[in-house]
């Protein structure tokens, strides 16, 4: 193989790299728990330091059921009340990492809710 081969082919191969979707899981306490209204669930949680939304509690999000979310809400109510740390997992991010994650409404749809 050519050097102009091996560059043309490492060129080809670098936009496909750029446009796959982050997974990464973050970790923290959660410091406050909203419900809105609209049945919004969101957290504040230390590695964020903003709200950031996890589910719907009325109407599916972003692919996570009702029946999910009603879990998720009473696991970070409850990590929230203990102080006990929480781990939460985006197979698929749009964001870098847990620092960079969309605040409300535009936050990645995580998969895994949990403490450690």
């Amino acid at each position: 193989m050519t050097t102009r081969s091996l560059l043309l082919g490492l060129l080809l191969l670098t936009p496909a790299l750029q446009g796959r979707a982050a997974s990464f899981e973050c970790i923290g306490t959660i410091t406050q728990v909203q419900t809105s209204a609209t049945g919004e669930v969101r957290i504040q949680p230390t590695w964020r330091n903003d709200v950031v939304t996890l589910c719907n509690a009325i109407t599916p999000w972003k692919g996570i059921p009702i029946d999910v979310c009603k879990r998720w809400h009473a696991h970070v109510l409850t990590a929230q009340l203990a102080q006990t740390s929480s781990r939460v997992y985006y197979a698929t991010a749009t964001a870098t990492s847990c620092g960079t994650m969309g605040t409300n409404n535009t936050a990645d749809a995580p998969d895994q809710v949990g403490n450690l």
